[in-house]
Formats: C-alpha cells, sequence, structure tokens
C-alpha cells in the first residue's frame, strides 16, 4: 500500500522535460513547434503526444481538442 502513495513522488522527482525525452526517444519522435508558438511533445509518423502531470489533465484535453 505504501508504495503506491510513493508512485507521485517519485513521478514528480522527475520535470516532465525529462519524462518527454524518454517517450520521445522511445517512439522515435520529435518535439514539434508551430509558428504560432504552440506545439506538440512528441510527434512522429503515427502520434502526437503531450507530456504533462496529471493534475494539469485539463489542460491536456483542451490542447487536444
Amino acid at each position: 500500500m505504501l508504495a503506491f502513495l510513493l508512485v507521485p513522488a517519485v513521478s514528480l522527482a522527475h520535470s516532465a522535460k525529462e519524462h518527454e525525452e524518454l517517450l520521445c526517444a522511445g517512439f522515435d519522435a520529435i518535439e514539434w513547434r508551430n509558428e504560432d508558438g504552440t506545439g506538440t511533445d512528441c510527434l512522429n509518423t503515427q502520434y502526437a503526444v503531450e507530456v504533462d502531470y496529471t493534475y494539469k489533465w485539463a489542460e491536456g484535453v483542451g490542447q487536444a481538442l
């Protein structure tokens, strides 16, 4: 039970940028920035992925729309 309580603390020990870099490397993806300043954390030929913390879930849903 204690392990489940510590999982959020472990994930917050790393920055979102570190998680993004690991995910992009695994998917053979790149970070993409558009001319208007918006972007996608990991983009490849099949997927566009936004990487962020769970407490920012609403922002991620908005970006997906």
